[in-house]
């Protein structure tokens, strides 16, 4: 399977930046799949947030880091396991400071 690709945006601070996507917006109904978790290593705290629209059947990953700082793959999956097991595979391999690193807003990760 090809690598997935992501991008990286610091959210804005703020009530909707505190939560899930699935409390974002009252007119869309998004479904967080029982796999969403956070994973602390290294003294560094993540949450993995994988989510969907209700009509959509690609699952999308979000890791959002501390600092409120948000990267999102571009390609949904086709399973919420499969978008966990990408977000293990991103920290196991590229470390977990990957996600917390100072990237400017919307570049694309190498």
């Amino acid at each position: 399977m090809k690598p997935a690709t992501a991008s990286r945006a610091l959210l804005t601070p703020g009530p909707a930046s505190c939560q899930s996507p699935a409390v974002m917006d009252d007119d869309y109904e998004i479904i967080n799949s029982p796999l969403e978790t956070k994973i602390t290593r290294d003294g560094i705290t993540v949450e993995i947030f994988i989510y969907r629209g209700a009509a959509e059947t690609g699952w999308l990953l979000e890791v959002r880091d501390h600092e409120g700082g948000s990267t999102v793959w571009d390609d949904p999956f086709e399973t919420d396991r499969a978008a966990y097991d990408e977000a293990m595979r991103a920290i196991d391999e590229d470390g977990i400071g990957s996600f917390v690193e100072a990237v400017g807003i919307s570049q694309p990760l190498p």
